[in-house]
């Protein structure tokens, strides 16, 4: 396959693997860790149903940015922040919208949980991607 297509799809499959990778560590946090935690504290209370969502928020909003990144083809420090950027828009935006409908104390928890977890996402794939030199070093 040309480089070009190759490139091209990469360019295109940037948001929905990171919409997928979202949506499976989402579940796979959420069928985890009530497992992990039952034998140790209730799984009806608020502080789990607090952790649980803490955790699935933070870890899933990291791995959104991480493998999107992962899948540009170039510009990865900017497709970074740019996702890191929607991730944390939408968290806000999940928050101001959501809050007076749920009611729920805790989702301020959760939505810096969400916004954390980008930023760490964020910098670890950012001490992953090898600095760009110009065309002097090629």
């Amino acid at each position: 396959m040309p480089i070009l297509i190759t490139k091209l799809l990469r360019w295109i499959a940037v948001i929905p693997a990171a919409v997928i990778t979202l949506i499976v560590v989402t579940l796979f946090v959420n069928l985890v860790f009530p497992i992990m935690v039952s034998f140790h504290m209730d799984t009806d209370g608020a502080i789990f149903r607090t952790m649980n969502d803490c955790i699935s928020t933070g870890t899933s909003t990291g791995a959104f940015v991480f493998v999107g990144t992962l899948i540009a083809p170039s510009y990865q420090k900017i497709v970074a922040l740019s996702l890191t950027a929607l991730s944390c828009l939408l968290m806000g935006y999940g928050w101001h919208s959501g809050m007076p409908i749920s009611g729920e104390s805790y989702s301020f928890f959760v939505v810096f949980a969400g916004i954390t977890g980008s930023i760490i996402g964020y910098l670890t794939i950012c001490d992953r991607i090898p600095t760009e030199q110009g065309p002097s070093h090629q």
